[in-house]
Parts: structure tokens; C-alpha cells; sequence
């Protein structure tokens, strides 16, 4: 019953009353769809295969690419094979190694001209299709391209020069494989969103040229994990880091270390992709780990065992204060130990393999959620 000294209710009471519920419903509703976020930044140097894992998620997980988008992909292409044959060009002639037909030095010498801004639609690039293909042919060039240890080429080189008359049709339009294995370097913060078992997925890819790192910090704020890429194939190259040159593994390595030493990722999961698994095979059959990573006192010609090695340099140089931060937030339940995760999660990846990585990110969404729900009960 109602208190006989209580004011009536005014229309203006009621409808204040209803906003507020409204109002709460909108929370509760915003908090749940909040909660069923995941947010994951993709983050490592320069050409270690972010972008090729965000296509593969939209392969796998979205829609794809459309006819538009395929047609637009053509232009980066077209730059990605005359990148490659200049690049050749170059160590040709930087290596001393001949020409195994001298008529095609003049053809090296035309193709080193070329202005790849001026090669942008099918009819253009159909124009030097035919010089391609007879210069990819010289049995010096592929010598050449045999000691590309000594110098940066894209990985996908042999790729589209093995196919490069395919390429050169003037109605060709990309396939997934062909789109997977473009290199076009990230110069902003690109953000691909996918929904997949009830769950929202937000993958956020950054550049990772040096000049692009300046930017991670701005998008640290509420990510659900990292996943940091590292490319293996980078051990047989050397970069300059600090005025010192490095390995560029080592590069790697101190890059992830200084990510994780970040405070505001303190509360989210680190995911190691050792990449590019396929380049690495090959490279470890004709360099041994030991004469790159002096390290290394496994045997030659071993790709696992030089996999476990590297796989174990990286976790070593997980950050003492991250190992503590995990200590402290294990330690619950008036002193009781509980289960927690690793302080990192390692996965070997070949980034252009696309039912590797449905197999892989398939382990790691099952991570994630197991993580979400643990987080959930805790709140």
C-alpha cells in the first residue's frame, strides 16, 4: 500500500522514471556488447607479414575481396614485380655475376629505367611483360637471385616472375594468392572487423617501419592481446639498430621486449607468430643458424631444431617486470595459487599459407576465449 503522506506521481515523475530505465537498459546492453569484444593489435618490423595475416582473416573469416578491390590490387602488384627485377638488376650488378646472354644486359639496362608509378594498368604493364620473362629467364639472374641472403627482395619474387605472362594479361584480375602475397607497407592505422561465433574480432594493424612506430603507443588503450609478428627468414640479414649492426632477428627480439615492457598492455595477452616458417626451411638448407646467430651449437641443415632455438630466444627476452606483473596477478584467493596463462603464447606461421593460418588462429581464438570467460568470472 502506498504512504497516505506520499506526493502523487506527475506525468513529469513517470516519464523520468522511464528515461532512467531506458537509460540503464542502453548500459547494461553497451556493456555487453563491450564484453563480447576482442581487440588484437598486430604489431612487429617491418615485412614480417601483419597485413598478409589481416587478408587472410578476411579470406578466411569475412568476405573476402571484391571485384573493385582486386582490380585496385593490380597496381600494387605491377610495382611488387618491377621492385623485384630492379632489385635484381642492382646485385647483378653489385655482385659481379654476367649475364648468361649479353643482349639481355641491354634489357637489364631498359628494365632499370623503368618508373613504377608509370606502370599502373594492364596495358601498361603488358607493355614490358615480354622483357620480364626473357630477363627472369637468364640462368645468371637466377644465380643471382640464389645469393639473395646478401641482399632485401621481396619474398614473393620467384612467385610472380615464375608467372609473370599471367600477370601481364590485360584482363587479369588478382587471385587470393596473388592479393596474400602483394607487399605494400602500412603507413597508417588500418582496423578490420569480423564477427565470428557470436564474438566481435577487431584486428588492428600498424606499420612497422621504424618511422611508423611512433604511433603504437596511440593504440594500446583496451587491446585484448598481442599478437606480435616476427619474420625468421630475418636471420640471415643484418640491420642497423642503435648505430650497431644486428641480426635482424635480434632486431626482432628487442622490439618485442620493449612492447611488453609497456604499462599500458599490462593486462593483455602476448601472441608470438614466428613467420614466414616456408622461407625459413629453405634459407636453413643452405646457411646454417650458427654462422648468423653464434649461438646456435645445434646441427646444420636441422630446421626444428633451429626453430626450438630461436623460438627459445624470444621467450627469454620476455621482461623481468612482466614475469613479476604475472607473479602478482596469480596470487588471489587470501594467498592461494591459482592457474594463470604463460607469459607468452608461441606459434610457428607461414603468413601466405591459408589453412596454416586458419589451423593457427583457430588455436588462438580458443585462447582468447578461454581467457575472456576466465575474465568474465572473475568479474
Amino acid at each position: 500500500m502506498p504512504c497516505p503522506c506520499a506526493r502523487p506521481e506527475s506525468e513529469e515523475d513517470v516519464e523520468a522514471k522511464q528515461r532512467t530505465k531506458l537509460i540503464d537498459k542502453e548500459l547494461k546492453a553497451d556493456q555487453r556488447h563491450t564484453k563480447k569484444q576482442i581487440k588484437l593489435l598486430l604489431l612487429g618490423a617491418g615485412a614480417s607479414g601483419k597485413s598478409t595475416f589481416v587478408r587472410q582473416m578476411r579470406i578466411i573469416h569475412g568476405s573476402g575481396f571484391a571485384v573493385e578491390e582486386r582490380l585496385a590490387i593490380r597496381t600494387i602488384i605491377y610495382d611488387n614485380v618491377v621492385s623485384c627485377v630492379q632489385t635484381l638488376v642492382t646485385n647483378m650488378q653489385e655482385l659481379g655475376i654476367r649475364y648468361a646472354q649479353a643482349e639481355h644486359e641491354q634489357l637489364a639496362s631498359q628494365l632499370g629505367n623503368i618508373r613504377p608509378e608509370k606502370i599502373t594498368t594492364p596495358e601498361e604493364f603488358a607493355g614490358i611483360v615480354d622483357w620480364v620473362a626473357d630477363f627472369w629467364s637468364d640462368s645468371g639472374v637466377r644465380a643471382c637471385y640464389e645469393q639473395r641472403s646478401r641482399y632485401q627482395i621481396l619474398d614473393s619474387c620467384r612467385y610472380y616472375l615464375d608467372d609473370v605472362k599471367r600477370l601481364g594479361h590485360v584482363d587479369y584480375e588478382p587471385s587470393n594468392d596473388d592479393i596474400i602475397r602483394c607487399r605494400s607497407p602500412t603507413v597508417s592505422i588500418l582496423e578490420y572487423p569480423f564477427e565470428l561465433d557470436t564474438m566481435m574480432y577487431h584486428i588492428v594493424d600498424v606499420g612497422g617501419q621504424r618511422t611508423e612506430r611512433r604511433k603504437w603507443l596511440f593504440c594500446f588503450e583496451g587491446i585484448t592481446s598481442v599478437i606480435f609478428l616476427a619474420a625468421l627468414s630475418e636471420y640471415t640479414h643484418a640491420v642497423e639498430l642503435d648505430g650497431t649492426m644486428v641480426n635482424g632477428l635480434c632486431e626482432s627480439q628487442a622490439l618485442m621486449a620493449q612492447v611488453m615492457r609497456s604499462r599500458y598492455l599490462y593486462q593483455s595477452s602476448f601472441i608470438l607468430f614466428l613467420n614466414k616458417s616456408d622461407v625459413f626451411e629453405e634459407q636453413i638448407q643452405r646457411h646454417h643458424l650458427a654462422d648468423y646467430l653464434p649461438g646456435y651449437d645445434g646441427p646444420k641443415h636441422n630446421s626444428t631444431e633451429a626453430y626450438n632455438f630461436v623460438e627459445n630466444m624470444f621467450l627469454d627476452a620476455v621482461p623481468t617486470e612482466r614475469e613479476q606483473l604475472k607473479k602478482k596477478r596469480s596470487d588471489r584467493n587470501d594467498g592461494e595459487m591459482v592457474v594463470e596463462e604463460p607469459l607468452m603464447y608461441c606459434h610457428r606461421t607461414t603468413a601466405t599459407d591459408t589453412e596454416n593460418i586458419r589451423r593457427i588462429f583457430t588455436a588462438v581464438r580458443d585462447t582468447l576465449l578461454e581467457n575472456y570467460l576466465a575474465e568474465i568470472n572473475i568479474v
